[in-house]
């Protein structure tokens, strides 16, 4: 298997800054390529931060510049307490 390049969009919130962290201990992955409009919380040592908004033509452009073969879309919300209840199925 060659080496890998993985861009990560979130990378300031929990699960991307887990994920970037656990891939930088990872000899297989040549390159990290982290997104989020704001910087993670922890210092990355093998990540390239790029503040940019995911809605931004320049993703596009850096996963066709950079050779990107693996993007991973951390922004999901996992805490029940950020989330609207439901309270029956949807009509």
């Amino acid at each position: 298997m060659s080496p890998q390049r993985v861009l990560i969009t979130g990378v300031a919130r929990f699960w991307g800054l887990e994920l970037a962290e656990r891939l930088e201990r990872d000899s297989r992955i040549e390159h990290i390529v982290g997104i989020d409009i704001q910087e993670p919380a922890d210092e990355l040592e093998r990540t390239d931060f790029v503040r940019a908004d995911l809605r931004h033509s320049l993703v596009g452009k850096l996963v066709r510049t950079l050779g990107i073969d693996t993007v991973v879309h951390t922004n999901v919300i996992v805490d029940p307490r950020r989330t609207r209840r439901r309270s029956g199925p949807r009509t």
